[in-house]
């Protein structure tokens, strides 16, 4: 396997999934996509053998591909992230018109805890009921 050979989607899918490989899968994963280590350097540091190395990587590459083929969570993410911005976007210009009109304290109050929950979910927290 070359480095040139290797599919970058695998180094995104484990920032995915990454936490539901063993964690020597994760580590020769790791090393491998992340850290452009060849199966040798891996098999040095692991003390294993090369093969050992690219039978690590091939499971733990079948399972990341599997997860996501159930899970989505990768291909999702662009998009959930453009609509975080989109509306936090939309928040700011609705509390910029709450701001210029005299009966809007209710809209900036809204639009802030809108953005509060955007931030919450971009951040991984749990939510608090409204």
């Amino acid at each position: 396997m070359s480095s040139s050979g290797k599919n970058l989607r695998i180094a995104y899918l484990l920032d995915f999934y990454g936490n539901l490989l063993t964690e020597k899968q994760r580590d020769v994963i790791d090393l491998y996509y992340n850290e452009d280590l060849s199966l040798a350097e891996i098999a040095e540091i692991l003390q294993i053998t090369r093969q050992g190395v690219r039978d690590s990587i091939k499971h733990g590459e079948s399972f990341l591909l599997e997860y996501e083929s159930k899970l989505h969570l990768a291909e999702r993410h662009p998009k959930m992230e453009k609509g975080f911005q989109d509306i936090q976007e939309l928040c700011r210009r609705l509390r910029y018109y709450g701001q210029r009109h005299v009966y809007s304290k209710q809209i900036i109050e809204i639009s802030e805890k809108i953005e509060e929950i955007v931030q919450e979910l971009e951040k991984g927290e749990a939510l608090e009921p409204v």
